[in-house]
């Protein structure tokens, strides 16, 4: 476990487990069973495209080639401050697949509080939009 992980409460655990909420299945092993069983079945929509199962397990496997390549590993901490689209979910796949953690920021954070999340979580890097709604993110 993680420093400072405090999980749930054990009487809520075993209820979601005795329900089938919980599998005790990491969640890129659920998505790669999905693909397995339902490859050309829509997986997500966003508000200018829609993906597969298979696309979205490919689209993540390319996320997570990528981060790889740039040095992120298990455990490391990567804010992720995009907003409710597929590559927010390409890549929260992406960094569960390499183990990596994703820290979520909101997609109305600015600066201050980018920096605060990544500076007390100890983030590694940051994923975030060039543009989004008129502001520039870039800086």
């Amino acid at each position: 476990m993680l420093d400072g992980f405090v999980p749930w409460p054990p009487e809520f655990a075993e209820r979601y487990r005795r329900a089938g909420y919980w599998k005790g299945v990491p969640l890129r092993q659920l998505l790669t069973d999905r693909a397995g069983r339902h490859p050309d079945k829509i997986a997500a929509v966003d508000a200018t495209r829609r993906v597969s199962y298979a696309e979205l397990v490919e689209e993540a496997d390319r996320v997570a080639s990528g981060l790889l390549a740039l040095g992120i590993s298990s455990r490391d901490r990567v804010v992720v401050h995009l907003p409710n689209r597929i590559d927010f979910l390409t890549t929260v796949i992406a960094l569960f697949g390499i183990g990596a953690i994703p820290v979520m920021a909101l997609p109305g954070h600015r600066r201050d509080e980018i920096l605060h999340l990544a500076r007390s979580s100890d983030a590694v890097a940051y994923v975030g939009p060039d543009r989004l709604q008129g502001f520039d993110f870039r800086d």
